[in-house]
């Protein structure tokens, strides 16, 4: 199962009709779309492994971090879903963080990508490319 977020501003929003509906605050935040004009909101997706295909979604504040969003997501989908769990769930570098391993770090199987601004990270880095195995795939 992969864990997924993305943003979309104001433009992006339409409303339907909804049994339950959820209060998110559509704000000023970062844009990785270079879009400071517009208002943001966040949208978390999980979907299947190979297939991609989306099986759970969820809408956040506009200014939601990732780091603090996945572990929600996560939970509100462990939350809902009926049946077998995921075997395992991939994220990108912002699960990789001291709260999330505390929380998740052995309660469910996970992979992610430690994040290049851990020292450790960049020493292994620097390691590999200064290998003789490294050095040679440029030539």
């Amino acid at each position: 199962m992969e864990v997924q977020t993305t943003e979309a501003g104001e433009e992006n929003l339409v409303e339907e009709d909804s049994t339950e509906p959820v209060e998110i605050a559509i704000t000023q935040s970062y844009s990785r779309d270079h879009r400071p004009d517009l208002k943001q909101f966040t949208w978390h997706l999980l979907t299947s492994e190979e297939e991609g295909i989306p099986i759970f979604m969820n809408i956040a504040d506009g200014n939601k971090t990732d780091q603090s969003a996945f572990p929600e997501v996560i939970k509100a989908f462990q939350a809902e879903c009926e049946g077998e769990q995921p075997d395992l769930y991939v994220m990108d570098a912002v699960l990789y963080s001291e709260a999330n391993l505390g929380e998740f770090g052995h309660s469910i199987d996970w992979i992610s990508r430690v994040p290049a601004t851990i020292k450790a990270a960049q020493e292994l880095i620097q390691t590999i490319l200064l290998s003789p195995i490294a050095a040679a795939q440029f030539l």
